[in-house]
């Protein structure tokens, strides 16, 4: 069994993922937003003699394991996930794809990490007009999340729009930004953030509206939110991408590739 951590252990849980920040910086901005044993967030160890050999965190019904072990053993992370609300399991590549096989019928998404510390500057289409969004915009967020193939799952039933409307709220709270490009009084694309520390933040949530893609309007709204983050004190901020068009965008606004990540999203009810 995993051992439940409390406040007490905050500053061992940081040193253990002070390795690789980057890869952990799930663990680190919800450590330093939510605390180690609310009702948000909660972290466990897999103790083996005396030794922490792991960490899992849990972000609402969101899971990351993390190891610097050699050879992880994936069976008691397993266990302990099993007869869980799990909508997603993340970590390096290399852990998720020992974490798959004991879940048959999952679903790993591979991805790669990426970093900038310098964004490089974009240009802003004629006639839109980028804007920081505050929670009285997260409707129009969302609904333009729901329009989105590549969202789909997140946003195809009213509660799981409400459930994405809370988390949301609840990240803007946490001090997360999003940025948005507006035609008129139309969103038709955006970013946010999650995760941010006082260190770096996780660039997520990246959508052009259908029928205003081809435009630039990704770059701008990426390139603004980047450089406000930063401006704020940031020292890098990270994103995920598995689309080689949109990795070669990326690295055009300053990002670079760090390693492999993945999202496990296991079978719900004995389906995909």
């Amino acid at each position: 069994m995993l051992q439940k951590l409390h406040e007490a252990d905050r500053p061992d849980i940081l040193d253990y993922v002070s390795q690789e920040p980057e890869m952990n910086l799930f663990f680190i901005g919800d450590v330093e937003n939510f605390g180690v044993d609310s009702e948000t967030v909660e972290i466990w160890a897999d103790v083996r003699e005396e030794r922490w050999t792991g960490l899992v965190l849990r972000f609402l019904d969101n899971y990351c394991w993390y190891s610097r072990a050699a050879e992880p053993d994936p069976v008691p992370i397993a266990d302990f996930l099993r007869g869980r609300t799990v909508d997603c399991v993340s970590g390096k590549l290399s852990l998720m794809e020992r974490l798959a096989p004991e879940f048959p019928g999952g679903r790993l998404k591979p991805t790669y990490m990426s970093r900038c510390a310098q964004p490089a500057a974009a240009a802003v289409p004629e006639g839109i007009v980028l804007r920081r969004l505050a929670a009285a915009q997260i409707p129009a967020l969302t609904e333009l999340y729901s329009g989105i193939a590549e969202f789909s799952d997140s946003y195809d039933t009213p509660e799981k729009i409400a459930k994405e409307n809370q988390s949301l709220a609840r990240q803007l709270a946490a001090g997360s930004i999003a940025v948005g490009a507006y035609a008129g009084d139309t969103l038709v694309a955006a970013v946010t953030s999650a995760a941010d520390n006082s260190v770096s933040a996780m660039m997520i949530g990246m959508a052009t509206r259908v029928g205003w893609r081809g435009q630039g309007l990704a770059s701008a709204v990426m390139a603004e939110a980047v450089r406000t983050l930063l401006a704020e004190g940031r020292q890098f901020v990270c994103l995920f991408y598995d689309n080689p068009a949109a990795g070669r965008v990326y690295r055009r606004l300053g990002f670079h590739e760090l390693g492999a990540y993945a999202m496990l999203r296991p079978a719900q009810d004995g389906k995909e």
